[in-house]
């Protein structure tokens, strides 16, 4: 949902396409509940529909008031969390839910935390120097340096098991993750308008 009101507010959709785009939600919503996969209590889907019309709305204004008043750092940010659902989702993981890559169990005494807090660092190590690769201002034989540094440090974190890849996979992974990262950031700098 809140990637939707990105998608609105970037792509400027006028009113009848967030209707459309909350009708499709709802409608999604009543086929999960047909399907059984869903249920509802005191909840109602066409509180669903208004809701996102208002998320819709409020987004709206949100980047107004701050594509006014803020510059390129909050733009930054906004790329940042958009690598989030992007690069977060479809690459850390989708890699995971394959099978194909997994993370460090034993990092604490409790899996799910060790995951999350590595998968969580390794986005976030990932984004930043991925991001300061693309927006910096120097040659690009210094930035593919950077991207073989970023290499380098995968292949430790395989060599001491913070991340495990199937076998064969490694630099497979490896590419996906780093020019993924690249591809994304080039996706939302271009989505996000630029201040002066």
């Amino acid at each position: 949902m809140s990637a939707s009101a990105i998608l609105i507010t970037v792509l400027n959709l006028k009113f009848r396409w967030q209707l459309i785009i909350a009708l499709i939600y709802g409608g999604i919503e009543e086929w999960f509940i047909l399907m059984g996969i869903y249920e509802q209590n005191w909840y109602r889907t066409w509180m669903t529909i208004i809701g996102l019309l208002i998320l819709f709305r409020i987004a709206k204004i949100v980047s107004t008031i701050l594509s006014k008043h803020s510059g390129h750092i909050w733009r930054n940010i906004f790329i940042f969390f958009g690598l989030c659902t992007l690069h977060f989702h479809l690459v850390t993981w989708a890699s995971k839910a394959v099978g194909i890559r997994s993370f460090n169990e034993t990092l604490v005494p409790d899996n799910d935390c060790s995951i999350a807090i590595i998968a969580g660092t390794y986005h976030l190590l990932l984004a930043v120097s991925t991001m300061i690769l693309y927006f910096s201002n120097i040659k690009w034989k210094w930035k593919f340096a950077g991207i073989f540094i970023l290499y380098i440090a995968h292949f430790f974190t395989e060599k001491y098991q913070v991340l495990i890849s199937s076998d064969g996979w490694f630099f497979i992974l490896t590419s996906i993750s780093i020019w993924g990262m690249y591809l994304n950031i080039y996706i939302l700098d271009r989505l996000y308008p630029k201040h002066p």
